[in-house]
């Protein structure tokens, strides 16, 4: 189904949704064409900074960047994400402040972020099966915290 048509207002910023970052190049509002080397650099755009991420050559920086946008423009973000919210390397996870634990209304996915799984947990030669039967714990209590059941032996 096709997206309604954005209403449009003077001096009103907008971003380039994932849907559209392939087109970021045609985007109106997007920053990219001035700072690739396409358009003329508007007076409040400051683009030195993201350019010499790339390099200190201005004109081979414009190129690394487009390079760059065109080699994320098909990439999603949501598919790397971790615990719901977080966007970044092991490291980052792990530098995260732990999260208060009193915090119910904060998902435990999100406060539990840098939680192991049980896929990383468990060797190959493991299953879900052999733990929660020798630990006599329900599946459902493997997978939800705190509401482990114990289950007859069996």
């Amino acid at each position: 189904m096709a997206r309604s048509r954005r209403i449009e207002y003077p001096g009103a910023v907008y971003h380039v949704t994932s849907r559209g970052n392939a087109r970021v190049k045609d985007y109106r509002w997007s920053s990219y064409r001035a700072t690739a080397g396409h358009a003329k650099k508007p007076e409040l755009l400051t683009t030195d900074w993201l350019l010499e991420q790339f390099t200190f050559s201005r004109s081979r920086a414009k190129r690394a960047y487009r390079r760059f946008v065109s080699q994320g423009a098909n990439a999603s973000p949501w598919e790397n994400l971790r615990g719901q919210i977080y966007l970044g390397s092991d490291s980052f996870i792990d530098n995260l402040p732990q999260a208060d634990d009193s915090l119910l209304e904060v998902p435990s996915q999100q406060r539990l972020v840098s939680r192991p799984s049980l896929l990383e947990l468990l060797t190959p030669d493991q299953n879900i099966d052999t733990i929660y039967r020798a630990y006599r714990v329900s599946l459902a209590g493997l997978v939800s915290p705190g509401k482990g059941h114990l289950v007859s032996p069996g």
